[in-house]
């Protein structure tokens, strides 16, 4: 258990840091980082969709908000996933 969670706060933190990084990229040079932006935020859009769905946001706020807090509900969702795939495999050998 200890490692799971260990795994786990590595790989949520990781994620956070990345996405600090890269949003303040992608800020800093909008026009360029765009494209690079979208890619990483394709691997994020099954929670994008699922707040989406669920979140009934109307106009503007259906624009942004659904990829904020997908994102913000994607890193520790995938972070328990990878922690687990690890745990699993670790445990198999």
């Amino acid at each position: 258990m200890r490692r799971f969670i260990r795994i786990a706060g590595l790989v949520i933190t990781g994620q956070a840091l990345f996405w600090i990084g890269l949003g303040g990229l992608a800020v800093s040079f909008s026009p360029r980082l765009d494209h690079i932006l979208e890619v990483f935020l394709f691997a994020y859009l099954p929670t994008i969709r699922a707040v989406e769905l669920t979140g009934n946001y109307v106009g503007g706020s259906n624009i942004i908000y659904p990829i904020f807090y997908g994102v913000l509900l994607g890193i520790p969702t995938y972070g328990i996933v990878a922690a687990s795939a690890v745990c699993l495999i670790a445990r198999r050998k």
